[in-house]
């Protein structure tokens, strides 16, 4: 809705200025939203869509996930933290993390946080259950 209204724009960058951390909920991915997160260095956007238990699938180069995996590498080459909504378990997590998500939500991570915290705990607790979340299915 801001990318859509120079108001709202301003009023963006009028907070950011007074030194308010800018973070977008909701974020769709569309190319207007990614070009409003860098030209107004917005600090973090949490990505909706239930998308997370979907496998990348290099066959399917303009899948939903793939599109994605893209949109959050060019976020992250500009400095602004991806997270994610529905992350429902450790595998997720661990694959999400390695594409880029810094930040996670769901039945996996609970409230929001940082993928950097909740990872090692999780890692321990596979690897000591035979599962390796790094291996791929």
């Amino acid at each position: 809705m801001i990318a859509d209204h120079s108001a709202a724009r301003s009023n963006l960058r009028v907070l950011r200025d007074n030194g308010v951390v800018i973070g977008l909920h909701e974020f769709t991915g569309s190319p207007t939203e990614v070009a409003l997160a860098e030209t107004e260095r917005v600090a973090s956007v949490i990505r909706t869509r239930s998308l997370t238990s979907q496998r990348l699938d290099p066959h399917q180069p303009d899948s939903l996930v793939t599109l994605t995996v893209s949109m959050i590498q060019a976020l992250r080459h500009a400095d602004v933290a991806v997270g994610l909504d529905d992350v429902a378990s450790a595998p997720d997590a661990v694959r999400w993390h390695a594409l880029g998500a810094t930040r996670a939500q769901g039945d996996f991570a609970g409230t929001p946080g940082d993928l950097d915290s909740v990872l090692p705990r999780s890692r321990q607790a596979h690897h000591r259950r035979g599962h390796d979340p790094h291996r791929p299915r």
